[in-house]
């Protein structure tokens, strides 16, 4: 059984015709809205049984052909069609995807870097079959190549997301590529119609569709494939700082005036790839425990390099920081042969008599011959060390 009406339609209506001079905004040619204090005079008028808001919604949604009663149901209807037109027609112009075609043409060399004979296997969700070979571009390699080329010919910041670069050899079209902006969500797709001629230009016939003239994000690609390496040859091996390189990259592709690519790395990702790749060379996090590791592998455990970078305190695991750490030398003069070659070493940041001592003894045990003469610098704890341990 439906609920029955709170008021009767004809005194519902009756309330809002006596206050028909009130509703109307004669300015604006509308009626008021919803917090306007006409609405609120109704519902008293009609004992608060129905909410103000209510009111307002039968009015503005003409129900029970109420605009008619009230005799401006043409102006208003008039009214709103033209502001939905105005409306409608904007925000057709503003959200109509635009198309952009043009070509990217890879010369020899690199499409040899981006294409290889050999088919990639991929995993699959199939128990009957659970790999798949597929004739694709060089994963990590081709989209730093396509990318370059796409800002090259568009100036656009977009940051593509590229899906896949799929070569068909029995096809009717021999490499399909896709791609999306991760920002404004635009499609780019590249065709190649024929297997290209050995030693031959690629020419692809590439489209770009969406909103990518709104596109103002600031989102970076990935370091990935060669320039990976190339980025970390050139922060560690030639000693580059973070904040010159994407200089010397932007000069490559940019003119004056144009946007900053997505492919030009930021500084904080240059600075992560820098840690990483350090991290990557050590045999262990903390330094301690690398040189205890190192100490048993050749050639290291023969020789010990750069000894002056070690004398700088270091952090432990447990976040205590070390004192200053020294190497201490024992040598051994060959007269006959009138050289000095070295027998031990320690490195210690305990650089008293008894931790002295206790190293020279251990050394002492190893079935030598204790020294008649010993020559030693000023320091007082070495000094006493040598007493206490070669002399009884």
């Amino acid at each position: 059984m439906p609920k029955k009406q709170s008021v009767c339609q004809q005194i519902l209506v009756g309330g809002i015709l006596n206050r028909k001079e009130e509703i109307f905004d004669t300015n604006n040619q509308k009626i008021w809205g919803p917090s306007h204090v006409c609405w609120e005079d109704i519902s008293k008028d009609l004992n608060n049984v129905v909410s103000s808001k209510y009111i307002y919604t039968i009015v503005k949604q003409n129900r029970f052909d109420i605009l008619k009663q009230l005799n401006f149901s043409e102006n208003v209807c008039e009214i709103e069609k033209k502001i939905e037109t105005i409306i409608s027609e904007s925000e057709n112009d503003e959200n109509e995807p635009q198309t952009l075609e043009f070509t990217i043409t890879l010369s020899a060399q690199e499409w040899k870097l981006v294409y290889d004979s050999e088919r990639r296997v991929y995993k699959r969700n199939d128990r009957n079959n659970g790999v798949r070979e597929y004739d694709v571009l060089i994963p990590f390699q081709w989209t730093n190549i396509i990318n370059d080329h796409f800002f090259d010919q568009t100036k656009k910041p977009c940051k593509i997301v590229y899906k896949y670069a799929k070569i068909y050899v029995m096809g009717n079209i021999y490499l399909k590529m896709f791609g999306r902006c991760a920002a404004c969500q635009s499609i780019f797709k590249g065709l190649l119609q024929n297997p290209p001629e050995p030693d031959s230009r690629v020419i692809i016939q590439c489209s770009y569709v969406g909103l990518f003239e709104y596109c103002k994000t600031g989102l970076k690609r990935r370091i990935i494939g060669k320039k990976r390496d190339e980025y970390s040859n050139k922060l560690i091996e030639q000693n580059m700082s973070a904040s010159f390189i994407p200089k010397m990259e932007s000069k490559k592709f940019m003119n004056y005036g144009d946007p900053e690519p997505s492919s030009l790395p930021s500084l904080n990702a240059l600075r992560v790839l820098k840690y990483q790749k350090r991290q990557k060379d050590k045999l262990h996090q903390d330094s301690i425990m690398s040189l205890a590791l190192l100490k048993g592998i050749a050639p290291f455990n023969q020789i010990i390099q750069d000894i002056g970078g070690l004398t700088r305190k270091l952090n432990m695991i447990s976040g205590r920081e070390s004192s200053p750490i020294f190497l201490y030398e024992i040598s051994v003069m060959d007269y006959k042969n009138k050289c000095q070659f070295t027998a031990a070493h320690m490195l210690s940041e305990r650089h008293d008599s008894n931790s002295i001592s206790y190293w020279l003894t251990e050394w002492s045990r190893t079935n030598i011959v204790l020294p008649k003469i010993v020559v030693t610098d000023q320091s007082l704890a070495l000094m006493m060390a040598v007493v206490k341990s070669f002399t009884q």
